[in-house]
């Protein structure tokens, strides 16, 4: 007998088939370099990173401590030999910083030995950007303005925000150094920023504020 009756296998195939994928799809999956895969996160997730350990800890550190302090004394060349009450206070942040312009600084999660954390961290600690007011302008005992972590890398369901639109203030617009439209999803002390593009909504970044 014929294993295709009106072009659909009989059972005996058709069982052959699935068992034949299911090898497949998992060697095909495996093949792709995880650089390129996407990781999934939550709305709950995104809204929760405003109270994180780590959040918090750099909202603490004003621009003289963060600009200065955590990028030099944390690095391994100026570990001082005797650990001072000073070093150790700088080794609780939990951070190391890069300064990526003059007043932005890319955070470096450590543990509080200050060694650097292995990859992949999760989306809270994802090399966060704290945003303070540019050296020079009397701010340097204040914290950040602002703490952005970066949607390179993550993939949220937009369907998440829209189920709970109440919850949420919109706006939208055009950047002011690209053609790309953003939408803009604001819930207290957070922002989600989504760029709009053909195919859907792209998280694009998650901005965070200090506690009044």
């Amino acid at each position: 007998m014929s294993a295709f009756v009106s072009g659909i296998p009989d059972n005996t195939v058709r069982k052959e088939i699935l068992f034949a994928l299911a090898l497949v799809v998992p060697i095909a999956l495996a093949q792709i370099p995880a650089k390129g895969r996407k990781r999934a996160v939550a709305l709950e997730t995104l809204l929760s990173c405003a109270d994180d350990s780590l959040i918090e800890e750099i909202f603490k550190a004003d621009s003289d401590t963060a600009r200065f302090k955590l990028s030099a004394l944390l690095m391994i060349g100026a570990r001082p030999k005797t650990l001072t009450p000073e070093y150790l206070t700088l080794l609780g942040y939990g951070f190391n910083t890069q300064l990526l312009d003059d007043s932005t600084l890319e955070v470096l999660p450590t543990d509080h030995l200050g060694h650097y954390l292995p990859q992949p961290l999760p989306f809270c600690h994802n090399n966060p950007i704290a945003r303070y007011e540019k050296a020079g302008t009397g701010h340097g005992k204040s914290g950040p303005n602002s703490v952005e972590l970066s949607g390179e890398g993550w993939v949220l369901n937009s369907n998440e925000v829209f189920a709970h639109a109440d919850q949420f203030q919109f706006h939208s617009g055009v950047f002011a150094d690209s053609p790309d439209v953003f939408l803009t999803a604001t819930k207290g002390r957070v922002s989600l920023q989504f760029i709009c593009k053909p195919d859907g909504l792209k998280l694009y970044r998650a901005i965070y504020l200090p506690k009044d």
